[in-house]
This record gives structure tokens, C-alpha cells and sequence, in this order.
């Protein structure tokens, strides 16, 4: 047959273009991609699975229900856990559903769960999910005693003491660190230290121990500072140049400087602008932001996005400029900001006189160095009848009518310069520990930068909030190829409209003092099924050492599916359905039967042939502690915890050698790492470590 011709086959095109969904896949709707090949292409549905509405089945979770109190029923398999855990009825509602939801899949592959746990195992595996840390000896006790007279209230009890232990918070906190990425320098050649940091770490900690919503979670770490300055705005009678005043002083008041302190999230990923242009320094830590944003919260992977449309899930390129647009206001800076009530100050005074002490030491180091330096240059000059010029005065003379650079310096005494040199700058940021800063971000035009910007970055006295910023695609994620242009946006796959959105459902607002702040209502909104299964998915985790869907930070084609999606759906809509709230829902997951299982099943052989990665979990997986969970259960048997809470970053002991070593940094060393001078000091838990 003749091949038709081109007016034949773009009717052909159109016309399969208006079947959604046929053997080869479905169209999934987005705001478009670069081009109509890529715009119109079908996906498999099941690849899609997290990009649809989160669907819990009522007759199955009621089913559940029934099953679990007993009632009469064809799946009586379920009731292997009866003689065990005794009165099943006054195990939580989301509990029972948990257990017909996990134990459901496993009697449809004809397989039973393991027998449920030892007390003693459990008293352990409960006391390391949420405080990280072993119970001790009289704990042990105590609980083996409670639960011979009553296992169901021994252990409803012992969840509600250890999710009340603000041990706890430090153990959540860790989690999220892992997530977030969290450090006390910026990495990069000059590692420069973040002084502060450790007021948002003690933020996120405090977060977790009084149990703040995820939804509002989310908010104050993405827009935390734009959510201070509106109720500052409010409080001030809508006064713009009182709000300037406050901004400039850090004077807020308690809960707003809190806010505040929750967007260091912001500042998580490595950055410095050394040897790159304004334009590049600017593109790095903006495609950082939105990738960590992508895959803290929404489990969405998006640097790929950046060059081109994404090769296997429905997010065109578009998407990811307009979420850059959405932080193109956003400015990294040191801001002022007052201390809070419950933050832990100990240890400033003797911290600071010692930072002092070596900032001084470092400064009169400079002033010999630099005074033997200009002695020889005096000499050099009056042997050449030549006027005396400061060092600052001479750097651009002509050889001929300047000494040597380091004149009356040997080889040794230039090295010593350069590094003291870099120690006073070095010493000088350390000092910021103890004033009341933080590591935040500010709405408003882009700053000129020097090479050295990195080392101090603070907020202009004067901030243009009327400017706009042209936002384009950049090809090739190139930025000399400016593309179309695009206003800030959302991702349009989920196909969640911005709240307020008028033409475009996905579009943020234009003003930069607001975009944030609908960025992060739209992540928070209880309709949004990547933030919600992306939180329940890392949570389950948590518990039980392997995710529902294999991969946290990507729910895309190419990540693993979730072994029982039922089970993910209804923890997402149960977590959102009863305020989001973390403590909640690992007590659900806690007083569930699958939770409690051995380790051991009675057919181990038999499973590790057919489901060698218990994925049906009929078993309960075996976890390996953290490298954290090791250091601090060591330093606890011994007696040698230091359990103090928050506050500045201890310094632990490490091996000499290591210490010791010349830690590179650009154009220079840094000092060597100093422990902190007592046990005490030096013995906290691993959460407070430098």
C-alpha cells in the first residue's frame, strides 16, 4: 500500500491523540511539554500509580473491621494472631485495618504471618524506632512484669511513654536530617562553617516532640519567614517601614522567630560561589532548592527535568522552570533574629572565650607576619629613593616601583601568613554561633557578589519587593540558551490547581513575597497524593527498615512499586483524615500484629525461596542499627550519655590521625579539628555532632 501522505497522517495522529486511554497506554495531562511527541505520549497506568488520587476502598477497611473484632467470616486465616495478642477489639481501629490490609495479600499468596515477638524484643525494637536509644535494664524488667498481667495495655503504654520522651523528637529529627541533608557547614572547596545552624536543627526537633502537623511542617520550613512577616505585617497595622525596621533588627516575636528558624531547610544543600559567575552561583543553588523540594516532599525526582522533558514520568520541562521560578526570589543570608525562650544557650560564654582566643591568636600571628613584611618593604623603598606604600596601596604598581610580594618573608613565613590569614576569617564566622542570627532566606532581587560571599551573606537595609524577575526555560538547562519564558507554577501531573488560581490552575502568584507561601500550601493540601504517600511511605520505613514503595525519593516509573498499595493509600488518607499528625500514626502502625511479628517464621526456608526480600512481609525484617543508634547505645550502657538537649554543636572525640590531618580548603588550611575539651561536652548524642 502506498504510504499516506502527510495531510493523511496528521489525521491520523489527531484522531488517536483524542483516546485517552487504549492498549498502549494513557495520555497523561500536564501543561505541555517541549514539543507534541513528548506532550501526547502514553504511559503505562500502573507506572502512574502516585500521580493519582489517593483511593481507599470503605467495604475493605470495614471489612478489616469486622474481621478484626471478631465477627463472622470466610477469611478466618486472619485470626492466626488471636491466642497471642488476646482481646483484638481494643487494638486501634487504624491498627486493625493495618493487619487485614498486610495480612490480606500474604493469605492470598497461602502464606501465615510469623508469631508475634517476645516482649523483651519488642520492648527493644520499640525503644530504637522512636527514641534511637536501648532500653535500659529496669525498663526491661518493668515491662516484662506489665505484660504477663495485661500485653495489650503494657504495650499501649509503653508507645505513649516513648512518644513522649523528648527523645523522641532527636530520634524523628535524625530521620528528616537524613532526608534534608542536614549539616553545619556548606561544603564545597571552602566548607565555610554555618554558625547557626544548629538553631534549626533544635527547631525540627522541637517540631517532632510536640507533634506539629506535617501540613504545617511543611509550610514554615518552605515559607516559614514569608509566614513571619505576615503576621508581623498584621500585628504592625499593615506598616511596611515598621516591618523593615523588624526585619533589619530580627525583632519578632516568639512564635514568628520560630518560623523563621524553620526555613534553614532552605539552606541545606552545598553551596559557595567561588570561581563561578553570579549567573552560575545563582543556577546552583536554585536547581539544588527545587530538587531537594521535589524529593523531600514530594518523593519527585526533577534534576533530569532541568535539560529536558523527564524520559519516564509526565513532568514536561516547563514544570520544573515554573517551580524555579517559584524560589526565583529567594535569597540566601545570615538574618538578625532574636533567641527564643526554650532554645539552650549553654555553654556560650566559655565558647566564645575560647573562639575569641583564637581569633586573637590568629590576628596577632597577622600583625607580626604582616609587620616583618612591611619592615623589609620600608628598606626596600628607601634603597630605592622611592616613597613608602601600605601593601593595600602598592598591589597595583608596576613591578619595577614595588618590592617583591613577600618581601622579608621565607617560604616558611608565607605559608604561616596564608594560613593565619585564613584562620582570622575562619574564627571571625565561628563567632556567629553565639549571636542571635540565623541561617534563613529573605524575598528579593538578586545581590552582586564577591568572591568571598559566601563567607557573610546578609539581608540589603533596603529590599525592592515590587521587583520581578524575567523567568524563563533555559535550554539544555543551559544559561546561555533563555528559552520561553514561564510565570512561577506547580507540577501539573497530579492535576491539583493552586488555591486562588485563576486561567492557569497551576500557576503561583506573580508577587515574590507570596509565591513560597502558595508553593507550599498547594505541597501541603490534603489532595496532594505524592506529599501525603511520600510522608506514610517514609514513616513505615522508619519502622520497619524497607518503604511500601521501594523508593522514598522517587514515585516515578523507574522507582519501585509499593508491594501493598491498598496499605499505602489507607495510611495516606487515615494521616491526613486525622490532622496529620506523626505521633498518631506511628501508634497505628505500632500496635498493629505486623508490627509485632518475630523475626523468625516457622516456614523461613519455604519464604526465602519464594519471596526472598519479604515483600509480602511475613515476617518482621531485620533491621541494622544506624551508626548513630551504635555510638549513642554505646556511650548509654556505659553511663557516659550526656543526654542535654539542643544548643550549640558538640565536637566528638575521633581518631588522632584523622584530627590531625591539614584539611584542604581553597587556597589555603583550615585549623584542625578540636574535640570538645570534657567527656561531657564531647559525649552527646550523635544528633548534636559537628
Amino acid at each position: 500500500a502506498p504510504w499516506p501522505v502527510e495531510e493523511t497522517q496528521r489525521k491520523h495522529l489527531e484522531a488517536e491523540r483524542t483516546v485517552v486511554s487504549n492498549a498502549d497506554g494513557v495520555i497523561w495531562q500536564t501543561s505541555g511539554g517541549l514539543g507534541d511527541a513528548w506532550t501526547f505520549r502514553r504511559y503505562k497506568r500502573e507506572d502512574m500509580w502516585a500521580f493519582q488520587p489517593v483511593r481507599v476502598d470503605p467495604k475493605i477497611v470495614e471489612q478489616g473491621m469486622l474481621i478484626a473484632e471478631g465477627a463472622k467470616s470466610d477469611a478466618s486465616h486472619l485470626n492466626n494472631h488471636k491466642s497471642s495478642l488476646g482481646n483484638r477489639a481494643i487494638l486501634p481501629r487504624e491498627s486493625r485495618a493495618i493487619d487485614f490490609l498486610h495480612q490480606s495479600k500474604l493469605s492470598a499468596a497461602g502464606h501465615k504471618p510469623a508469631p508475634q515477638a517476645d516482649a523483651r524484643y519488642l520492648i527493644r525494637r520499640a525503644t530504637f524506632d522512636l527514641t534511637g536509644l536501648p532500653p535500659t535494664p529496669e525498663e526491661v524488667a518493668g515491662f516484662e512484669q506489665a505484660w504477663l498481667k495485661d500485653a495489650e495495655a503494657a504495650w499501649s503504654s509503653l508507645i505513649d511513654r516513648l512518644l513522649d520522651s523528648p527523645h523522641y523528637g532527636e530520634r524523628q529529627a535524625q530521620h528528616w536530617f537524613d532526608i534534608t541533608r542536614y549539616a553545619d557547614t556548606g561544603g564545597m572547596a571552602n566548607d565555610y562553617e554555618r554558625s547557626n545552624m544548629w538553631r534549626y536543627r533544635d527547631w525540627v526537633i522541637r517540631a517532632f516532640n510536640e507533634d506539629m502537623p506535617y501540613d504545617r511542617f511543611v509550610m514554615e520550613q518552605i515559607a516559614g519567614d514569608e509566614l513571619a512577616d505576615l503576621s508581623a505585617l498584621q500585628r504592625l497595622g499593615g506598616d511596611e517601614a515598621a516591618l523593615a525596621k523588624v526585619r533589619k533588627t530580627g525583632d519578632y516575636t516568639e512564635e514568628e522567630a520560630r518560623m523563621i528558624l524553620a526555613t534553614g531547610f532552605l539552606r541545606m544543600g552545598p553551596w559557595d560561589n567561588a570561581m563561578v559567575s553570579d549567573a552560575e552561583a545563582r543556577q546552583i543553588y536554585l536547581d539544588d532548592l527545587v530538587n531537594a523540594v521535589g524529593q523531600t516532599f514530594l518523593a519527585t525526582t526533577l534534576r533530569c527535568v532541568k535539560c529536558h522533558d523527564h524520559k519516564f514520568d509526565p513532568i514536561p520541562t516547563q514544570d520544573y522552570y515554573r517551580l524555579y521560578a517559584a524560589f526565583a526570589g529567594t535569597q540566601i543570608a545570615e538574618r538578625p533574629l532574636r533567641f527564643t525562650a526554650e532554645e539552650n544557650r549553654a555553654g556560650f560564654e566559655e565558647g566564645k572565650a575560647h573562639v575569641e582566643h583564637m581569633l586573637a591568636f590568629a590576628r596577632s600571628e597577622v600583625k607580626r607576619l604582616e609587620g616583618k613584611r612591611e619592615a623589609a618593604a620600608k628598606q626596600w623603598y628607601a634603597e630605592h629613593n622611592l616613597p613608602y606604600k601600605d601593601n593595600e596601596a602598592r598591589k597595583n604598581d608596576p613591578d619595577e616601583m614595588k618590592p617583591p610580594r613577600h618581601v622579608g618573608l621565607d617560604h616558611v613565613d608565607e605559608g604561616q601568613l596564608k594560613v593565619r590569614e585564613q584562620d582570622e576569617w575562619i574564627w571571625e564566622r565561628a563567632l556567629e554561633r553565639y549571636q542571635p542570627m540565623a541561617q534563613s532566606v529573605y524575598d528579593g532581587p538578586d545581590q552582586k557578589l564577591s568572591f568571598k560571599s559566601a563567607r557573610k551573606l546578609r539581608m540589603p537595609d533596603n529590599i525592592n519587593a515590587a521587583w520581578k524577575q524575567k523567568s524563563v526555560i533555559h535550554t539544555g538547562g543551559s544559561l546561555q540558551a533563555p528559552g520561553a519564558e514561564v510565570p512561577p507554577g506547580v507540577l501539573s501531573a497530579i492535576g491539583l490547581s493552586v488555591e486562588g488560581a485563576d486561567a492557569d490552575p497551576f500557576a503561583l502568584p506573580e508577587s515574590i513575597t507570596q509565591r513560597r507561601l502558595a508553593l507550599a500550601k498547594w505541597i501541603a493540601h490534603p489532595q496532594n497524593a505524592l506529599t501525603t504517600r511520600s510522608i506514610v511511605n517514609r514513616v513505615w520505613q522508619q519502622h520497619f527498615g524497607k518503604p511500601i514503595a521501594a523508593n522514598p525519593t522517587n514515585f516515578g516509573a523507574k522507582g519501585g512499586k509499593p508491594t501493598h498499595p491498598e496499605l499505602l493509600n489507607f495510611l495516606a488518607a487515615d494521616f491526613v483524615a486525622h490532622g496529620w499528625t506523626f505521633k498518631r500514626l506511628h501508634k497505628a502502625i505500632m500496635m498493629s500484629a505486623a508490627y509485632r511479628m518475630s523475626t523468625r517464621h516457622p516456614e523461613q526456608e519455604k519464604l526465602r525461596e519464594i519471596d526472598p526480600n519479604n515483600n509480602l512481609l511475613a515476617c518482621y525484617p531485620v533491621r541494622r542499627l544506624t551508626a548513630e543508634e551504635l555510638r549513642d547505645a554505646i556511650l548509654r550502657v556505659t553511663g557516659e550519655l550526656n543526654p542535654a538537649m539542643g544548643g550549640l554543636p558538640a565536637m566528638p572525640e575521633i581518631n588522632l590521625e584523622v584530627a590531625l590531618q591539614p584539611r584542604m580548603i581553597q587556597f589555603s588550611l583550615a585549623p584542625s579539628y578540636q574535640p570538645s575539651p570534657t567527656p561531657q561536652q564531647r559525649n552527646r548524642r550523635s544528633i548534636y555532632a559537628y
